[in-house]
C-alpha cells in the first residue's frame, strides 16, 4: 500500500511497522473494542482522521488548562485513541476540562458551567484500564481525579488570628495548596488580608500577588472550586475630606480637616453672625435726615388773590 485509500483497517496492537505504515499514510485505523463497542449500540465506526483504539471516552470532549506541553500532547493522543474529542478553546460543546492547576479563565468559566475539571491522571487512568478490558469512562471514579480547590496556590496570611491561622494552613493542605508563612517572590501566589495595610501587603502589591480576604478562601472551600479573586480584591482604603474644599484662602486647613462636621457648621454659623450683626450696625448707626418740608418756605405775602376767588361760595360759621 502506498497511498491512503478508503478501507478501514483493525489494527491490534497499535504498534508495528504495518500500524505505522498506515498511520504515516493517514488510513482510517480502528481497533477490536472499536469495533465491538459500535456494534454492541449499534454506532458507525467514527471517520477520525487518527487511530481510535477504543470507545472508553465516547461523547466526551475535553479541552486543557495550565499543563506543560508534553502532558497536553498525551492528554490530547489518550483521548483521541479512547474515541474523544479535544478542543483548544473552551466552547459549549466541551464536556470536561483537564487542569494542571487552578485560576485560568478557562478555569473560572468552566467552574461557573458547571463542567467536571479533572487532573490528568483521569485520562491516564482510563487508557490503562481500557488496555485490559472495555471500558467506559464511568469505569473511574471521577471523584478521585477531581482538581483540588488550591492546587498551585501558595498562600501565605497578615493580619489573621492564631486561631484564623492554623485552619488556614490545614484546609490549604487538604485542598491541595501550600501553605507558607514568609512572602516569598516568584513562590507566593496568594496573600490573605484582614486589613489593606502593612508591609506584607505593600510588598505583595509590588510582587502582583494576589491581596484577598478571608472570605476568599472559605467560599473557594464551600463551592467546591477555586474563586475569582477580582471579586476578593482588598484595596487600601480611600481617604475621605470631611470638610467640602473652599476658595477662601486659610492658613489652619490641617486643622479644620480635623474637626468634627457639627463643629464646622457652628463656625459656619457665627461667620454668618457676625456679617449679619456688621451690617446691622452699619444700618443703624446711618443718621436719617427728613425731607425738607416745602411749605414752611412758602411766602403767603407774595400770593395775591383774584377779586373773583370766592364770589358765588357761601361760607357757614
Amino acid at each position: 500500500l502506498k497511498e491512503k485509500d478508503k478501507s478501514l483497517y483493525i489494527c491490534d496492537p497499535f504498534s508495528g511497522a504495518a500500524f505505522n505504515h498506515l498511520k504515516k499514510l493517514g488510513c482510517r485505523i480502528v481497533g477490536p473494542q472499536a469495533v465491538i463497542f459500535c456494534m454492541k449500540h449499534q454506532r458507525c465506526v467514527p471517520r477520525a482522521e487518527h487511530p481510535v483504539f477504543n470507545m472508553a471516552m465516547a461523547d466526551i470532549t475535553i479541552s486543557c488548562t495550565s499543563l506543560d506541553k508534553e502532558t497536553r500532547e498525551d492528554v490530547h493522543q489518550y483521548v483521541q485513541l479512547m474515541g474523544g474529542c479535544v478542543y483548544r478553546d473552551l466552547n459549549v460543546l466541551v464536556t470536561h476540562l483537564i487542569a494542571g492547576e487552578v485560576g485560568s479563565k478557562k478555569y473560572l468559566v468552566a467552574a461557573s458551567l458547571k463542567k467536571p475539571i479533572l487532573l490528568p491522571s483521569w485520562v491516564t487512568a482510563l487508557w490503562e484500564r481500557s488496555q485490559k478490558r472495555t471500558t467506559s469512562h464511568t469505569d473511574v471514579d471521577m471523584e478521585e481525579h477531581l482538581c483540588p480547590i488550591f492546587l498551585g496556590c501558595t498562600i501565605c496570611v497578615t493580619g489573621l488570628s492564631s486561631l484564623d491561622r492554623k485552619e488556614v494552613q490545614r484546609l490549604s493542605s487538604v485542598h491541595g495548596g501550600q501553605y507558607t508563612g514568609q512572602l516569598k517572590m516568584n513562590e507566593s501566589t496568594h496573600l490573605i488580608v484582614q486589613e489593606a495595610k502593612g508591609q506584607k501587603y505593600e510588598c505583595a502589591r509590588k510582587w502582583n500577588v494576589h491581596c484577598v480576604s478571608l472570605q476568599w478562601f472559605f467560599d473557594s472551600i464551600e463551592r467546591g472550586y477555586c474563586q475569582d479573586e477580582s471579586m476578593y480584591k482588598m484595596e487600601p482604603a480611600s481617604s475621605t475630606k470631611t470638610v467640602p474644599e473652599t476658595s477662601t484662602p486659610t492658613n489652619s486647613t490641617n486643622k479644620l480637616g480635623n474637626r468634627a462636621l457639627s463643629d464646622v457648621s457652628h463656625i459656619s454659623n457665627i461667620s454668618t453672625s457676625c456679617v449679619n450683626e456688621s451690617a446691622f450696625n452699619s444700618v443703624m448707626n446711618t443718621r436719617l435726615e427728613p425731607p425738607p418740608d416745602t411749605l414752611e418756605s412758602l411766602d403767603i405775602s407774595s400770593l395775591q388773590a383774584p377779586e373773583d376767588l370766592l364770589d358765588g361760595c357761601r361760607v357757614g360759621i
